[in-house]
């Protein structure tokens, strides 16, 4: 074995094996950017998360005085959209 490869390797049976992608190519930051700034085609609202953008941002709206997060010194907290976006996906 090839040093260093070790890590991305798993045991399937007997024999090692390549680990799989924990992440959906394809469905990265820029791919929800494009999606919520409208880039991205009307269907694909219906395909991914079951409901119209116009219904996704009225559930947003509804649900903001509830989900939405603080800006710390820490970090950026995730936008009520997002929030929304990943439980419904």
């Amino acid at each position: 074995m090839i040093m260093g490869t070790s890590r991305f390797l798993a045991k399937k049976g007997r024999a090692w094996s390549p680990r799989h992608c924990w992440i959906c190519p394809g469905r990265t930051r820029i791919w929800w950017e494009n999606l919520l700034n409208g880039v991205s085609p009307e269907h694909e609202w219906k395909t991914n998360f079951r409901m119209s953008r116009a219904n996704f941002m009225v559930l947003c709206d509804e649900l903001r005085p509830y989900i939405e997060k603080q800006t710390t010194q820490m970090r950026q907290p995730i936008s009520v959209q997002m929030q929304v976006g990943i439980t419904l996906y």
